[in-house]
């Protein structure tokens, strides 16, 4: 019981990482898509 509850609670933990480190490199890339989007403008 108490084992099954430690490992769903690091499968949850884990699961929530992931999702942060997918949304970051998301953001990051749109970021930098629209930085180059507005260089090239600009230029």
């Amino acid at each position: 019981m108490g084992e099954g509850y430690v490992s769903s609670f690091l499968y949850s933990e884990y699961t929530f990482i992931s999702v942060c480190i997918f949304l970051k490199i998301h953001f990051d890339s749109l970021y930098m898509f629209n930085f180059l989007y507005l260089f090239f403008i600009l230029k």
